[in-house]
């Protein structure tokens, strides 16, 4: 035993050394399963730059003395956070996180909570169980060693390594075929673009996915690597080709919007925090559910969400401009500057946005005045407090335009739940038994303003849009409600759809569509039905009315090119 421990005490450097590539190779491992659900065998493409990557960052070890096992713990541990944080990102968006994701860190103001959503246990804390291994050597002296030629030809080999990956001469990589590829910052910058595919997934909360990386470690050194030049490329707009421009006129587009038609009639928008359409039911919103009985309206059933990485804020862009989000970041931090094509800046008056939190939680206060709000007020999170002053707001008739952000639905479903009458079947998970207690409790606050604007003035001018933001469930989630509802032989069907809710006057009818449609078909159905729009800008979609759904639609490959050169150009300015 004494001999043992006297050749630990002797080796110990050499053994941390080991250690720290071994830990790091399996936490490679481990991102690699849960993000790409497989694990690429090949060891030439994949296992190798793995492990060299592990030698790589841990080589100080041999030369820093007693520093080395602080060293070893620390990087360890930022490995184990930007693991777990890339856990969490990918079950909410399918993706992993990027430099433009980075920049975002100060707008998770108010949504904490929500991560609790996605996280599993054990896997989530693997990696910090693998960095417990290196505690020990924190009471054992280290010694400075002469690092063997064996390792210094290893740590040579990891430029190869790296650039392989890049210029395509190792074994090509594997993806998960559920996932589709766009080529991230690092290609753009650097004008390696390889492995592209311009396919978009149908709903969900992403539709971009970085090309798998070698390791978490790649991952994060790639990522800090470009993450200055992403900062400085963050609202540089862009010059757009001659080809470009003729093709945006070719389909419609055209720089000068000055002139527009205005509309006279009251327009609200009330935007549902992660409102999926098989929520709007008897059961779970009675009060909507009564009040669309009672009155004329266009109601589409399966609206596919197309929010990127700007989320709720992305929701927002869409409904009041037409305009899909960015490929890469969120629009409203990358482009707040821009002239829009909004709904609001077709009003004849003054316009409102009502917010449940701050105003630079997504960047409130630069894209309100964007969207051509007049003015903005930050109100309780609370739904009750919000359509009270609603009400409030409509019957001093001092805005034509209000739009509403709720926030009581908002992942995790907590924050109302308790307040709500509504008693879901025990059996649920109790993830989705809040999901609805939330909807019961926000339909009836919406329910109060909905019977007392009903006998206003007011109503008879009066176009009210409710729809949701974006989906919520991730996929394994979506999937337990699925199961659950076959189970027990529900009438509902939690597909992956948000809604479209219109309610007016102007309309001599109930039109309901379930067909799919998207969320960019809001706009031009608003701007038709209230008489108004922009010569030159109809909006990326189509109107609900108008679209008939064919297979051939899945794909809106040009809609999303067309909406990122508009706005990385900040087209509606040129001239």
């Amino acid at each position: 035993m004494t001999y043992i421990y006297k050749t630990i005490k002797e080796n110990a450097t050499i053994i941390l050394f080991f250690t720290f590539i071994v830990i790091s190779y399996l936490k490679c491992i481990l991102f690699e399963h849960v993000v790409y659900s497989e694990i690429n065998t090949h060891f030439l493409s994949s296992h190798l730059p793995k492990i060299i990557i592990s030698i790589f960052i841990g080589s100080p070890i041999l030369l820093l003395k007693k520093k080395s096992t602080w060293y070893a713990i620390i990087l360890s541990l930022i490995i184990d956070i930007w693991i777990f944080a890339n856990f969490i990102y990918f079950r909410h968006t399918e993706s992993t996180i990027d430099a433009l994701s980075l920049t975002l860190i100060g707008n998770m103001d108010g949504f904490w909570n929500s991560i609790f959503l996605f996280i599993k246990l054990p896997t989530d804390i693997l990696p910090f169980l693998f960095s417990c291994t290196l505690i020990p050597f924190l009471f054992i002296e280290n010694k400075k060693i002469e690092i063997p030629t064996f390792i210094c030809a290893m740590i040579s080999l990891y430029p190869l390594a790296f650039l392989s990956h890049y210029i395509d001469i190792s074994e090509k990589q594997y993806w998960n075929p559920k996932l589709r590829i766009e080529p991230t910052n690092f290609y753009k910058v650097t004008g390696l673009i390889k492995h592209e595919s311009s396919d978009n997934l149908l709903g969900g909360i992403a539709f971009r996915n970085n090309e798998r990386s070698l390791s978490a470690i790649h991952n994060l050194i790639n990522e800090l690597i470009i993450l200055k030049e992403v900062k400085k490329e963050n609202q540089t707009t862009i010059k757009l080709t001659s080809t470009d421009i003729n093709e945006l006129k070719e389909h419609g587009f055209q720089p000068d919007i000055s002139e527009s038609k205005k509309f006279h009639s009251k327009l609200i928008i009330i935007l549902v925090e992660s409102m999926e359409s098989w929520v709007l039911n008897k059961n779970t919103m009675p009060n909507l559910s009564d009040f669309m009985e009672k009155h004329n309206y266009i109601y589409a059933s399966k609206v596919v969400s197309q929010i990127r990485e700007g989320s709720s804020a992305d929701g927002q862009l869409i409904i009041n401009t037409g305009l899909l989000p960015l490929y890469n970041g969120a629009t409203c931090y990358r482009y707040p500057n821009n002239t829009y094509p909004a709904i609001s800046k077709l009003a004849k008056g003054k316009s409102l946005c009502m917010l449940p939190h701050k105003l630079d939680v997504w960047n409130q206060v630069g894209m309100s005045a964007a969207y051509g709000y007049t003015n903005n007020v930050c109100l309780n999170e609370d739904d009750s407090i919000l359509f009270s002053e609603l009400i409030k707001y409509i019957e001093e008739d001092e805005y034509q335009v209000i739009q509403l952000l709720t926030l009581s639905t908002h992942a995790n479903f907590e924050s109302v739940a308790w307040k709500s009458k509504f008693t879901p079947d025990p059996d649920m998970p109790l993830y989705e038994q809040n999901y609805l207690k939330s909807f019961h409790y926000v339909d009836e606050q919406m329910g109060k303003f909905l019977s007392k604007i009903e006998t206003s003035e007011a109503f008879k001018d009066l176009t009210i849009v409710i729809t949701g933001d974006h989906t919520i469930f991730p996929k394994d989630k979506r999937d337990e409600l699925i199961e659950y509802s076959k189970s027990h032989n529900n009438t509902y069907y939690p597909e992956e759809y948000t809604c479209a809710l219109i309610l007016s006057n102007k309309l001599d009818k109930q039109i309901r569509i379930d067909h799919v449609s998207y969320q960019m078909d809001i706009y031009p159905t608003l701007t038709s039905l209230l008489e108004c729009g922009y010569k030159n800008y109809k909006g990326i979609g189509k109107n609900l009315l108008e679209r008939n759904f064919t297979p051939q639609e899945i794909k809106y490959d040009n809609e999303l090119k067309y909406s990122n050169l508009i706005i990385s150009s900040n087209y509606f300015c040129l001239e």
